[in-house]
């Protein structure tokens, strides 16, 4: 059922964005590059430690508080020492095991921005996006070794904020809490708030 709302709201959005890419040409776009800490959360935290994370995203101004656009994102893990413990339970002594789990995020959203005047622009953001998990396991063992792989639907939300350095380039920071129907594939939902320093260029369209 999850599922299924998600990707229910993921087609949703994604149709808003259809709709509204001619009014978005009329006010020019933008490109963000940044990278930052992954935070896992809820019983996602019991296994793996916190990770990096790096994203991209493309956006188009639908008007001048509203957008839409594309993103990227990957993020990886390692396992916590009690994770590795769990997944030891039984082995000969001296096994060596790494346990890494990484998500591959493509997805789409909108922004909202108020309006203000000055350098300073905060924002908030929603989205629907397919993750790409993988948890692979290598091990002295080869019996504890392997992999498993899965995409789902999840959603992402979140807040930052831009300062203007130039007409065509800002620097910011944002903060996302994502969230990946996983517990059945993974024994976990994949829960994790991403904070990232992000550098953006905007590029306007001619009149």
């Amino acid at each position: 059922m999850r599922t299924k709302r998600g990707a229910i709201g993921f087609s949703l959005v994604a149709l808003l964005m259809v709709l509204a890419v001619p009014a978005a040409l009329a006010g020019g776009y933008s490109v963000g590059v940044g990278g930052g800490l992954g935070a896992p959360m809820s019983d996602f935290k019991d296994a793996f430690n916190s990770g990096w994370t790096g994203a991209g995203q493309a956006d188009y101004g639908v008007t001048p508080m509203i957008g839409v656009g594309v993103d990227l994102g990957y993020h990886t893990w390692k396992a916590s020492d009690a994770q590795i413990a769990f997944l030891l339970t039984g082995a000969p002594s001296g096994t060596t095991l790494e346990d890494k789990l990484t998500a591959f995020q493509y997805g789409v959203h909108v922004t909202g921005t108020p309006p203000m005047v000055g350098p300073i622009h905060p924002y908030g953001q929603v989205g629907a996006a397919m993750y790409s998990l993988k948890d692979a396991i290598t091990s002295s063992d080869a019996t504890l070794a392997g992999d498993v792989s899965k995409s789902l639907f999840g959603w992402n939300a979140g807040a930052g904020v831009d300062f203007t350095m130039m007409p065509t380039m800002s620097f910011g920071v944002v903060g996302q809490f994502h969230d990946v129907n996983s517990k059945t594939d993974f024994g976990s939902n994949a829960t994790w708030f991403a904070v990232n320093a992000k550098l953006t260029f905007h590029i306007p369209l001619a009149k």
